[in-house]
């Protein structure tokens, strides 16, 4: 038997794979500028929202779930997505637990569109507004797709 961890639970090597990934998504430094394109192409991901309209906030529909079940292959068969929502406060790390959940089911360097994750120098300011919802690339073809969502931050936006 190998080393013990906390509470003497026995320590596992990690998959270097694995590792390769965690240590992309939680080090990769970004310029403000680099931010600010990934925040401006991320827009497209955004599923629902606020905005003013006549001086009242109204709930705003941007298609983006139909669009991503609009745009799954069809092998036979009805779909019934599951949906995974991450709420929590700005700067917890939804973003990046969606981020790393699917950066560890994509297949080989398959390119699949993830949230981006905040600056770990400034936790307090939100990253995204709106809802936005990612596909899980695993299961995405399958009969019971996963879709991510990511809730904007709870002390976030306006």
């Amino acid at each position: 038997m190998g080393d013990l961890g906390p509470g003497d639970i026995p320590h596992e090597k990690t998959d270097p794979e694995i590792a390769k990934i965690v240590d992309k998504t939680l080090g990769t430094k970004l310029t403000d500028e680099e931010q600010n394109e990934r925040h401006a192409t991320d827009l497209t991901t955004t599923w629902f929202g606020f905005e003013e309209k006549n001086g009242e906030p109204t709930l705003q529909d941007y298609g983006r779930y139909s669009e991503i079940l609009g745009n799954i292959p069809r092998t036979g068969g009805r779909q019934y997505p599951g949906l995974a929502s991450f709420i929590g406060q700005t700067g917890a790390g939804k973003s990046t637990l969606i981020k790393m959940l699917i950066d560890l089911a994509k297949e080989n360097d398959a390119t699949s569109e993830t949230p981006v994750p905040g600056k770990t120098d400034d936790e307090l300011t939100p990253t995204s507004g709106n809802v936005h919802l990612y596909p899980d690339p695993k299961t995405i073809e399958s009969k019971w797709p996963l879709l991510y969502a990511d809730c904007e931050g709870l002390d976030g936006g306006d």
